[in-house]
């Protein structure tokens, strides 16, 4: 396990599971939840504009390392 993981696990998701109850509670869950949308789409957004992510493609193993059956 990588340290980013484990501190997303031990402290970023109960971080935001509390944030996001709270922010719930004041403003109501829909509102919460539309922000959440536009956080990731804004993410996803932010990820495509690097040029490198855009063109990567999928490339295969070694031809030694496939099985034929």
């Amino acid at each position: 396990m990588s340290s980013i993981g484990l501190l997303g696990e031990l402290v970023l998701v109960p971080l935001g599971s509390v944030l996001g109850g709270r922010a719930a509670d004041r403003i109501g869950a829909e509102p919460v939840l539309w922000g959440c949308v536009a956080g990731l789409t804004a993410c996803t957004a932010a990820l495509f504009a690097v040029r490198d992510i855009r063109t990567l493609t999928w490339r295969s193993g070694p031809e030694e390392h496939k099985v034929e059956r």
